[in-house]
């Protein structure tokens, strides 16, 4: 097992697998907050611009850390109703989840510097993220990305779990994980010495780093 120092260093690992394997893509996409601090020293190896996507877990009000799906400043989600369903949530609560989720996407979108589907259409898009533990929110990124036009999906992440990287596999053209662990209980934070979380001005600072 790797432990990164941090996400900058973890970014670094990327961007050198990436460029082993003869990857590129024309914009790097982070997933905020988590995934700038990825995303950041791939846009800068590549020279690519770097934008990100509005995107928010639906979790029940009661306990949102437990997510049983994800949707994009467009609208679109994406939801596991085995784990909906276990978690006591009816299709009545989904629509208010999902209507309070959807607003903080959509205000995500607009501080982080979020991706126009202007800027998506015919592109290789590269997105980022700081682990997978269920794949829900890259997922609706890419659902996002499909529907603004992208050419081609390519995620980088520099862990997942085993289960987040087979669902993820159906939405993206090339998937780039260092590191797939096998394990029911499966922490991100785990896998970094510095975990801690973003702020939004931090998240605002790096993406300044970047010109365009």
């Amino acid at each position: 097992m790797r432990v990164y120092r941090d996400r900058y260093e973890a970014g670094k690992v990327l961007a050198e697998l990436l460029k082993e394997r003869g990857i590129t893509g024309d914009i790097v996409v982070a997933i905020p907050r988590g995934g700038v601090a990825v995303a950041y020293p791939i846009a800068v190896s590549f020279g690519l611009p770097l934008r990100t996507v509005g995107v928010k877990k639906l979790a029940p009000f009661y306990s949102p850390e437990s997510g049983f799906g994800a949707i994009a400043v467009d609208g679109s989600f994406v939801v596991d109703e085995g784990y909906m369903n276990l978690m006591g949530v009816d299709y009545d609560d989904l629509e208010e989840i999902k209507r309070v989720a959807l607003r903080e996407a959509k205000e995500k979108h607009v501080r982080f510097r979020g991706i126009s589907p202007e800027e998506v259409a015919g592109k290789r898009v590269i997105v980022v993220d700081d682990g997978i533990a269920t794949g829900f929110t890259v997922i609706a990124a890419a659902e996002y990305l499909r529907n603004a036009g992208a050419d081609r999906l390519i995620l980088a992440v520099p862990v997942a779990s085993d289960s987040a990287y087979v669902n993820v596999g159906r939405y993206y053209d090339e998937v780039v994980i260092p590191q797939v662990v096998e394990t029911p209980f499966f922490a991100v934070g785990a896998f970094y010495e510095d975990f801690h979380q973003l702020s939004d001005v931090e998240v605002e600072e790096v993406l300044s780093r970047v010109p365009g």
